[in-house]
């Protein structure tokens, strides 16, 4: 078990506070039972956030006392004298309610003046974590500023000299809704030796990554759909010591996994699973439970696809220099421990009035070794229409279980609700000609046929 989301509780925004789920790691451990030996490593952080700068490598502006000088104002603008003066060891700030005793929990500002003295010669990055404005000066030159509004971790790349004191100002002003401050540094760096050492002795590695609600919530807008921090080298290296990957995914947006999916043989998308979300994703790995979700979305390759989504009409096109036109998992899509194969995809009428109706019926058969559900979807273009149609949309799904080596008729009725669309007067109608008929189990696999409206 590796990952940054290996041992931890994603159940998402808006989830009762403090409330904690069961992890991976926990619902691994119990559905294993005790034959079976759980090794875990962290590997790296969800976030990329270094760690705190230490009062160890700061002083206040006296040069001797360890920390940095805090002023702080019952203002956002530094107006008058500080209301509270104080030396903080660090900063390293997560304020729900007022930051000091004379302060405000809203609309103050904090300034902290001192040193920074690393102790060997650094070359990484120096980073701020703000949920308003911050700022940051060193040697008197504007470093890091976002003032305007703050972000999760805001880095610059610098190099320090060893034993050098560096002056520093930081500034941060709150508005409403809590208060965070920090300033961080990557002194330390990532080491994931003592994850790959686990991968080498185990049999199986399942690696654990996505997101949490720090990164998914209102107002957590990104400009990417990578995985952040360090989470990709995380897997490829764990793929490379040649043990079998698992890669479970905990996540509430879309993730771009192009490595992934050209590298690591299974994935597992478990989105924030709920409080029991650790058992329910054991229970598929060591196959208690044959998993049958199917996409509600479509997932793009990277966010230079965004927005896409599979009812897209003839007239969007897209064409990429250096990028497929295809989406990484098309709506609808989802795999299990079988297969599914479509036959005899027929209708019980080719050629049906305005008001009339048609069945359409298809046979799928369990090709695979496992019993399992299949979610059947049927689709359909209007291909002359009055106005611009989609290419397909979905017009019903039936999920079903079927047994290995059965097969199933599944039937739906396409009726005028179905069929019908908005024309130019704005009028439900349904427009005499033909109609493309889709059957599959996600929207790009599909099998067709055809029947025609006639007046």
């Amino acid at each position: 078990m590796i990952g940054p989301n290996a041992d931890a509780s994603r159940l998402g925004g808006y989830s009762v506070k403090n409330k904690k789920g069961v992890t991976v790691l926990e619902g691994i451990k119990k559905v294993a039972g005790s034959d079976i030996k759980v090794l875990y490593e962290r590997g790296v952080n969800l976030i990329d956030k270094g760690e705190v700068i230490s009062s160890e490598f700061l002083l206040a502006p006296d040069g001797k006392t360890p920390g940095l000088k805090g002023e702080y104002f019952n203002n956002t603008k530094f107006e008058g004298k500080p209301d509270v003066v104080r030396i903080d060891k660090e900063v390293a700030f997560d304020w729900p309610w007022f930051p000091a005793d004379g302060i405000g929990e809203d609309f103050f500002s904090v300034r902290w003046t001192g040193y920074l003295v690393p102790k060997k010669n650094f070359d990484g990055w120096i980073g701020l974590s703000t949920d308003d404005g911050i700022r940051l000066w060193i040697d008197d030159e504007l470093f890091i500023d976002s003032w305007s509004k703050g972000a999760i971790i805001l880095k610059k790349q610098i190099h320090l000299d060893a034993g050098k004191k560096y002056k520093v100002r930081l500034e941060t002003y709150e508005g409403q809704w809590g208060a965070r401050a920090h300033l961080r540094w990557n002194y330390h760096k990532v080491d994931l030796q003592p994850a790959i050492t686990i991968a080498r002795q185990a049999d199986v590695a399942v690696v654990v990554l996505g997101e949490s609600r720090e990164l998914v919530e209102e107002n957590r807008d990104v400009a990417s759909l990578n995985l952040k921090g360090n989470q990709r080298a995380l897997i490829q290296a764990i793929q490379k010591t040649g043990t079998p990957v698992v890669c479970v995914l905990l996540n509430g947006r879309p993730l771009s996994i192009n490595w992934i999916e050209d590298h690591v043989p299974a994935i597992l998308e478990a989105w924030f699973p709920g409080e029991a979300g650790g058992y329910a994703v054991a229970d598929v790995l060591f196959g208690n439970y044959n998993p049958a979700g199917r996409l509600p979305i479509t997932v793009p390759r990277s966010v230079g696809q965004l927005p896409y989504y599979y009812n897209m009409k003839p007239s969007t096109i897209h064409r990429y220099v250096s990028e497929k036109d295809t989406p990484l998992y098309p709506f609808g899509y989802g795999l299990s421990y079988t297969n599914f194969s479509y036959n005899n995809l027929r209708l019980d009428k080719k050629n049906i009035k305005p008001d009339g109706t048609v069945r359409v019926s298809v046979d799928v058969k369990n090709t695979g070794n496992q019993d399992g559900e299949e979610v059947v979807q049927l689709y359909i273009n209007d291909v002359y229409s009055s106005v611009t149609t989609p290419r397909k949309t979905l017009k019903g799904f039936k999920r079903v279980n079927i047994k290995k080596g059965e097969t199933k008729t599944v039937s739906f009725e396409l009726t005028p609700d179905e069929l019908a669309i908005w024309n130019r007067e704005m009028k439900r109608v349904v427009e005499p000609g033909k109609f493309e008929v889709m059957v599959g189990g996600n929207s790009i696999n599909l099998i067709k046929t055809s029947f025609t409206v006639k007046k």
